[in-house]
Formats: structure tokens, C-alpha cells, sequence
């Protein structure tokens, strides 16, 4: 017995805590980080953390802290100056990224990320219209603006407006020669305070290259394949009706069967997208879908109109010189031979053919009828 107890005792005399244990006393949780680009060059961060007044019983609240090094770690360890505790990023939910920052070069600023081990992977990432400083500081109806701009972006992707990235899905497509990043692109109104979230910022290679309209966002993630819950658009099918907006109708997609052909041509490379939008009309004043005839000629209004969508959104991503669509990835695996003849395929790329042929079906218009 004795034995026992003192081998028990040489155990716990051995026995030690986690090596990496850190203890919620020690640290200050950063909630969400915006990084700006300065004149000189230097680089600004803020950053979100608990606010001092927030106790036990009392609302959550946060506080913005700022300031600028030459990298974002070090205007992070300058912060730490500032506070108490040492700031721990494990718990982050959104990172911003001005667009004149991101003009640069995108992962610059996720390098510190991607080095520490204690990273939030699952961090949304998203790009704003002007300083990204501003959009931590406003006054939302959540108290915690980090939750806020997680629930803006989650609310985004589930309507097919956001594609659904986070820092761990875009590092691979940043090292990507085949395909560019795409991310949320925020601005905030000029009429009010609030953050508005409808458009997708595009990237060529790691730098900012321009931005999409909400209808053309929700389109490039259908060509892409991407369609997440629901996805709405209101088109003007004629134009003749009293009142005004009987001319219109709206439809939610419901589904969709996309294929990608991309096959070398006369010496050029031709992408085909076709794409089979199946819909539900959910609003429509004039009505009639009783009526066959009517019901093919929205399908074939709802047809064309998708197409010049579709041709559009294609076009603004060859003028940014955007590969979203992933042209370059699918030549690198199922054609290997014309990818390796391409081998500058950002030069490449803009002068391609692309095409995209829609048809559209509505297979149900709500409960009337």
C-alpha cells in the first residue's frame, strides 16, 4: 500500500498543466478585426473586444480598439499595448478588408491567420466599400456588431447573394492558378447607417478587381453552382399594364441543373454554361397560369432575360479578369494539354469565349390556382 502511495505521489509531482492553456483572465477576445490600407502604406487594424463594463449579469457589450504598424501583426501587438490581457483572436467571427486594401494584395492581410494555430478557420471574411474602421463602430440593433455582420453575411449566403467562404475556403483559391477568390462586398447607405450587403467583391489573382450588382451576384453563384436556399429575382415581362407593377414578376428559384463545356476551337477556348433555372412564382398580379400559352411565354421572357443576365455577369468577370467560374480549374483537369499552351492563363483568360444558354420552367406559382 505504501508502495502504491508513493508511486501515486511521484506521479503528481510529475504531472503538469496544458503546455498551452491560457486563461480567460489573461486574455481579451477579439470579436471581429477591420483592416485599412494609410497613405503611407502602413497598415491600421481595429478590432472588437468585450467592454470592460460588461459584468455577469449585465448585456454584452464591445469596444473598438485601433492602431497602425508596417504589418497587420504588428498593429495588432501595438493594440496590445492598449488593452489589458493579451489579445486572442481564436474567437473571431468576421474580418473586413477595405477595398482599397484589398486592391494590393488580399492575403497579406490573412497571413498572420494562417500562421497561428489558435486561428478561427471559420471566420467569414468580407470587403467593404471605403474604410472598414467605420463598419465596427456603428450602431446596429445587436449589440455585439460582430454577431450582426456574421448574421448579415450568413443571411447573404442563404440567398444565394454571398457565396459561402470563410478563411479556410479561400486560402487554396488564393494559390489557385485556375480559379480567382470572390467574397461579400459591404457598403454602407448614403441615406441611413445601415450596412447593406448585395453585391460580390471579385479578385484577380489576390487583388481586388471590381464588384457585381445583386442580380448579377445571385447569377454568377447559379453559374457557378452554387445555389444555397432560396434565390429571388423580379423581372419586367411587359409593359403595358395599369398599374405599373403589374408589369412585373416575381420568382424564386427553386432548383437548378447546370453543365460546363469548355473545349478548344479553332485555335480558341470556348466555355459553354448551360443552366436550367426551375422557379416559383410568387408574385404575379395579372395572374392566368391556368393558361398554357402563358405560362411558356414567361418561361421563354424569363429565359432571355436570365441569358442576357447570365452573358453579362460573364462578361464583367472577364473585364476584371475574374476566373470565378473556375475556367482555368477544369482545362487543368480534364484538358491538361491546352492548359499547359496557355501557360500565362491570366492573359489567356479575358480573350476566351463565353457563353451561357438558359431556359427557364415554372413549376409552381404559389397556392392560387
Amino acid at each position: 500500500m505504501i508502495r502504491k502511495m508513493i508511486l501515486l505521489l511521484c506521479c503528481l509531482v510529475l504531472m503538469s498543466g496544458c503546455w498551452d492553456s491560457r486563461y480567460l483572465k489573461d486574455i481579451q477576445l477579439i470579436y471581429s478585426s477591420a483592416f485599412d490600407l494609410e497613405k503611407d502604406g502602413r497598415i491600421r487594424t481595429t478590432v472588437t473586444i468585450p467592454s470592460a463594463d460588461s459584468g455577469k449579469d449585465q448585456q454584452a457589450q464591445t469596444r473598438s480598439v485601433t492602431a497602425i504598424g508596417n504589418t497587420t501583426r504588428q498593429s495588432r501587438l501595438n493594440i496590445d499595448h492598449e488593452v489589458s490581457g493579451r489579445l486572442d483572436a481564436a474567437k473571431t467571427r468576421v474580418i473586413l478588408i477595405s477595398d482599397e486594401a484589398a486592391k494590393t494584395d488580399l492575403y497579406s492581410y490573412l497571413d498572420v491567420f494562417y500562421r497561428d494555430p489558435r486561428s478561427p478557420l471559420n471566420a467569414n471574411i468580407a470587403i467593404t466599400k471605403g474604410k472598414a474602421e467605420p463598419y465596427l463602430k456603428l450602431k446596429v440593433e445587436n449589440p455585439l456588431v460582430s454577431e450582426y455582420l456574421r448574421d448579415l453575411i450568413d443571411a447573404g449566403e442563404q440567398a444565394t447573394i454571398f457565396p459561402v467562404t470563410n478563411i479556410q475556403f479561400v486560402c487554396p483559391i488564393l494559390f489557385d492558378p485556375g480559379q480567382d477568390v470572390i467574397l461579400p462586398y459591404l457598403s454602407i447607405r448614403d441615406d441611413s447607417e445601415d450596412i447593406h450587403g448585395d453585391q460580390i467583391a471579385l479578385f484577380n489573382d489576390r487583388k481586388f478587381a471590381g464588384a457585381l450588382g445583386t442580380e448579377e451576384s445571385t447569377m454568377l453563384l447559379l453559374l457557378m453552382d452554387k445555389f444555397k436556399r432560396t434565390a429571388n429575382f423580379t423581372v419586367r415581362v411587359t409593359d403595358d399594364k395599369y398599374p405599373r407593377l403589374n408589369d412585373f414578376i416575381t420568382v424564386q428559384v427553386v432548383g437548378i441543373d447546370r453543365d460546363l463545356t469548355v473545349v478548344e476551337e479553332a485555335g480558341g477556348i470556348h466555355a459553354d454554361i448551360n443552366l436550367t433555372i426551375k422557379v416559383n412564382a410568387v408574385e404575379y398580379p395579372e395572374d392566368g397560369f391556368t393558361e398554357r400559352e402563358l405560362t411558356l411565354k414567361l418561361n421563354e421572357k424569363l429565359g432571355k432575360h436570365f441569358q442576357d443576365v447570365a452573358n453579362r455577369t460573364m462578361r464583367q468577370l472577364q473585364e476584371a479578369n475574374c476566373d470565378a467560374l473556375g475556367i482555368g480549374l477544369e482545362l487543368m483537369a480534364y484538358d491538361r494539354d491546352v492548359w499547359l499552351k496557355n501557360t500565362n492563363w491570366k492573359e489567356a483568360y479575358p480573350n476566351i469565349e463565353l457563353h451561357a444558354h438558359t431556359k427557364t420552367e415554372i413549376v409552381t406559382h404559389g397556392i392560387i390556382n
